[in-house]
């Protein structure tokens, strides 16, 4: 009875969680552009910033917003907020 429940466990929770991965997959290839676009008008995009003007949760902003970074099309300043491009030479 308990090998029951552990494989009945595994067989709801695999698809789940490759549906947790598709979704995040997702959120970036649309949320990365919108931080992109948002630096470019206002200058500077900040987590909270993101969540007001794309509609998302703190944990979802800062994940796009390191996904941005990740790919070079963002950097993080020191004052917490983040900016287009490559961050300047020291």
């Amino acid at each position: 009875m308990h090998i029951v429940g552990i494989v009945i466990a595994i067989l709801v929770g695999i698809p789940f969680l490759l549906w947790a991965a598709a979704l995040q997959d997702r959120l970036k290839k649309w949320g990365v552009p919108r931080a992109v676009e948002i630096a470019r008008f206002q200058g500077w995009v900040s987590p909270h910033r993101l969540m007001t003007q794309a509609h998302l949760t703190k944990s979802d902003a800062q994940m796009v917003l390191l996904e941005a970074c990740k790919q070079g099309l963002l950097y993080q300043a020191v004052n917490g907020r983040y900016y287009r491009g490559p961050p300047p030479s020291a």
